[in-house]
Parts: structure tokens; sequence; C-alpha cells
């Protein structure tokens, strides 16, 4: 059903495309792709500070944000004092993590942002070329249409238009599904990876979303638009494009979300994989073994760049609210030494492009 939906949509979008270049025929359907490409360039460069702005709209206007009663407008407004009731720390500024929250955010919305922006701007520059149009093409009509002896170079002009409003469709279709699509070769890996760190034949979308994400990735591979784009060789552009979209900096590093998905991907079976064990009956030999395998769950965290770059925005806040909550004082001392070890090491770890810093 998805796969057929997808064809029906792709078809309709050629056909009214070859319709729409042949009414306007070949120079005005030209004009009119010009409009198209720039405004595709505008957005591949605009896109992430629109959805960052966006991210800062007064959006409690229209959805209620409230933390313990109180209302707030704006969302870095709210993720504050969402952070400040949760942790309750005091002495704590928060300005730099929400910062980085909100970059995180925009990385998975950007591919969705950049469809909204793509027909926002389609519908401008529509409107722009219909003035365009009124102006400069007026007197080329008139001509064309005293001139009936030139029907035959006017009718082979419309079928060009037809073929090159065709082309134009096919360019807004991409548009318009390249970040769905995208979406969907980032889940992919997501399930391959998952099925590999978990020795299965599925991963873990399978496992948690059923028929629902077969049927999405199943009906999209096999619809007429899926096997297009796969022939024509556009379905890595896809990727590409959404990596383009979805790549945002934080504290001078960049993060890709195709590269985050499989990584955060190792992370979970890591600490999936990883059995704490229990403080008050273990021994210094099982509390020994456990410290090798949290050797090995780090190295695997911090292939992360997501985790890297935020080290040293909320690995402080996180040590000062475990200090808070963990109490060691009814442990064995080698349980208290190790605890109190791990959050000196945590308070003290810096990240490498910090270490850099510091030492240049």
């Amino acid at each position: 059903m998805v796969s057929l939906i997808i064809s029906i949509v792709f078809a309709v979008f050629l056909i009214i495309g070859f319709l729409v270049g042949m009414s306007r025929g070949l120079k005005r359907t030209a004009v009119r792709g010009i409009w198209v490409a720039v405004s595709i360039i505008l957005l591949l460069f605009l896109s992430t500070n629109i959805t960052m702005s966006l991210l800062k709209l007064p959006i409690g206007n229209w959805i209620p944000l409230q933390v313990e009663g109180v209302s707030y407008v704006k969302l870095p407004e709210y993720i504050t004092a969402l952070l400040d009731s949760k942790l309750a720390l005091d002495g704590v500024n928060y300005a730099d993590t929400v910062n980085v929250i909100l970059t995180l955010i925009s990385m998975l919305i950007n591919g969705v942002v950049f469809i909204v922006c793509y027909w926002v701007l389609k519908l401008i520059t529509l409107i722009l070329y219909w003035i365009f149009n009124i102006f400069i093409f007026a007197g080329e009509r008139r001509k064309k249409k005293a001139l009936k002896e030139e029907g035959k170079k006017l009718n082979k002009h419309r079928l060009l238009g037809g073929l090159l409003g065709s082309g134009l469709a096919l360019a807004t279709f991409f548009c318009t599904i390249s970040p769905l699509v995208g979406y969907i070769q980032v889940a992919k890996s997501v399930e391959s990876r998952s099925a590999e760190n978990a020795g299965t034949e599925t991963g873990i979308l399978t496992e948690y979303g059923g028929d629902t994400y077969t049927q999405i990735v199943d009906g999209y591979d096999n619809s007429v638009a899926g096997k297009t784009f796969k022939a024509l060789g556009l379905d890595k552009l896809m990727t590409s494009l959404l990596d383009l979209n979805s790549t945002v900096v934080v504290n001078k590093e960049k993060i890709k979300l195709s590269t985050e998905a499989i990584n955060i991907t190792d992370i979970y079976y890591q600490v999936k994989d990883f059995n704490i064990p229990n403080l008050n009956t273990c021994t210094q030999a099982e509390l020994s073994n456990s410290l090798d395998k949290i050797d090995t769950m780090i190295d695997v965290v911090f292939k992360s760049k997501t985790v890297e770059v935020c080290t040293d925005v909320v690995v402080p806040i996180g040590v000062k609210f475990a200090r808070k909550e963990v109490k060691t004082d009814g442990y064995k001392p080698y349980v208290r030494v190790f605890i109190n070890s791990c959050f000196d090491e945590l308070e003290s770890y810096k990240s490498e492009k910090t270490k850099q810093e510091i030492s240049n």
C-alpha cells in the first residue's frame, strides 16, 4: 500500500510537471527552473540557521510549556527551568547545556524544516516568477499570437517545455522526499548495526517498530520513485543531502546525524549488556572485573562526537548531580574509593579539543 501511494504521487508530479511545462513553453519553464535551483541552493546553506531561529520563537503561545505550574514562552527558557527543576543544583548556569540541546534538536529536525522551507520558498519564487513573466514575456506572447505561421516551431518548443517541466517536477519530488529517504537510509544503517551487535537477523527497529518500520522501508524501496532514483544513482545523493542538512557544530566540532546514529547504536548495546555489580555485596575481584568492562564501554562511548563535544558542558553538571544523589556512607571502603575515584576522573576529564586548546 505504501509503495502504491508513493508511486501514484510520483506519477502525478511528473504528469502535472509535463502539462505545466507545455503550457509555459521552453523559455519560461527554463526561467522557472532557475528560480527553483536558486531556492534549493539557498536552503542548503540556510536551513540549519532557520531551524535554530525557529526553535527560539515564542512557541509557548501555541504549545503549552509548563514546569511546576509556571508557563514559559520560549523553548530555551523552558529547557532551563526543566533542568533546574529536575536536577535542583545550586549555582549552576545551564546556558551552554541548553544551547547544546537546541543544536542537537536542530540536527534531528533540519531535514523536515528543509522540506517545509522548500515549499514556502517555492511558493514565493512562483509569485515572483508570475510578476517577472507579466513584464518580460508579455511582448513575446503578443508576437507569437500574431505570427500564426510559427505554429510548428511553437509546438516543438512546447514539447521541450513539457519535458523540462517533467524534469523540474522530478527535482521538486526529489527535494520533497530527499530528507525523508535520508532518514530511511539512516534507519537502515541503525537496523543493520543493531542486528550485528545483537547477533540476530533483525535489529532494534524491527524489534520495536515491527511492521510499521518494514512497511515504510520496503514501501519506498519497491515504489516506482524508489527504483527510479536508485537507477539514476540519486539515492546516495539523498543521504548526502541529509548529511549536509543534519550536520551541526557544537564546541567547534561537526556532528553528523548518519554517523552519530551508528555510534549511539553501539553505545546502546554496550550499556544494555553491562551489568552493574551489587555494590553492597561485591568483592574487590568482581569490582576489578567490572572496571575492565567499563574501560571497554568508555572506548565505545567516546567514539561518539556528541559525547565528545558535550563532555566539557554536560559532565560537570552530571557529576555534581551524581555526588548529590549517590550516598557512599553505607558501602565498603574499597567501594567508596571506587565510586569517588570515578567521580574525580569524570570531573577532571576534558574533551580532546579542550586538551589541545589547553596545551597550546
